[in-house]
């Protein structure tokens, strides 16, 4: 707390200025009555045309006269302003709601507020017309799934009765059911074990792998994928665990020859193949030995078989 030397030396101070201000003709006086206070910087009324201070500077302060009418004018007019902005209603017929800025619709030139600007939220009549010229569009043919069909089986070799007339398959069509069951296991191809995921797409080798159908009846052929350098005897351990078979029987693997390698194995004899399909194979040769020896083609199609007990 300053003492009472400091606030009279402060008060001197002031005293001294007003007086200054007084002599210089700076300022003047509050035109209220009950105030007539002096101020340095006074602000003047446009309306009555007086001075006042920043207290009664305001027309409702001093109680402007002349200026009412022009503030009943003014009063008026806002409120004009305000009934137009009460015009501007959602569009929505269960919505009420006002807003300075209504969203126009591109498809029924409506005007709706932003939780109805969708087209399906204030349903929108040219969504009827979308669906009604959808209703017109002529269905799409049906694909013929012949070929497809054919593949979605697991192959399994029967013997025919030669009494049996079976119409051969052409040249294309034989082409182009083996491109297909190609096709088709690329794309159905899982990575055989946490070691093929790995495996860049170079090294990687798609066989088909089944079981015979002695051990397990139903459809259980897999498309997977192992590394060329792998040894068969890999393929066959996790055949054996991904089908979930016995552990107190011995197993082998055997090639089957179908549509795929009797098309793109065309370095092999037919005599050839049919020694290597009725034949164990080599567990410990690898996938890429096995091309060369065996014309291993991709998408090649082994079964697990069970070996005789010794």
């Amino acid at each position: 707390m300053p003492d009472s030397e400091h606030l009279l030396f402060i008060k001197k101070r002031l005293n001294l200025w007003h007086g200054i201000m007084t002599e210089l003709n700076i300022g003047a006086h509050c035109s209220e009555k009950d105030c007539r206070q002096l101020d340095f910087l006074p602000i003047h009324c446009e309306h009555c045309d007086r001075v006042f201070c920043k207290i009664h500077s305001s027309i409702t302060a001093h109680n402007c006269p002349i200026s009412s009418s022009t503030y009943k004018c003014h009063q008026s007019s806002s409120q004009f302003r305000s009934d137009d902005a009460n015009d501007n209603i959602c569009d929505y017929h269960l919505c009420n709601e006002r807003q300075l800025v209504l969203l126009s619709c591109d498809g029924c030139y409506g005007n709706f507020c932003t939780s109805h600007k969708q087209k399906e939220v204030h349903q929108c009549s040219s969504l009827t017309q979308s669906l009604h010229q959808l209703d017109k569009i002529q269905p799409l043919k049906t694909v013929d799934r012949t070929a497809l069909n054919a593949i979605s089986h697991t192959i399994i070799p029967t013997k025919i009765n030669d009494t049996l007339s079976v119409k051969p398959l052409s040249d294309r069509a034989r082409a182009t059911k083996a491109k297909l069951i190609l096709l088709k296991t690329k794309m159905e191809a899982l990575p055989g074990g946490q070691r093929a995921r790995e495996l860049p797409e170079s090294e990687r080798f798609v066989i088909r792998l089944s079981v015979m159908p002695e051990v397990l009846s139903k459809n259980n052929m897999i498309s997977v994928y192992f590394g060329k350098r792998w040894p068969l005897g890999c393929i066959l351990d996790y055949g054996c665990e991904h089908f979930h078979l016995p552990r107190d029987k011995k197993y082998g693997l055997i090639r089957l020859s179908d549509e795929l390698d009797e098309y793109f194995a065309t370095n092999c004899s037919q005599h050839q193949n049919h020694i290597v399909s009725n034949s164990l194979l080599d567990l410990n040769s690898s996938l890429k030995q096995h091309v060369g020896e065996n014309c291993f083609v991709e998408g090649q199609l082994l079964q697990i078989v069970c070996l005789p007990q010794t």
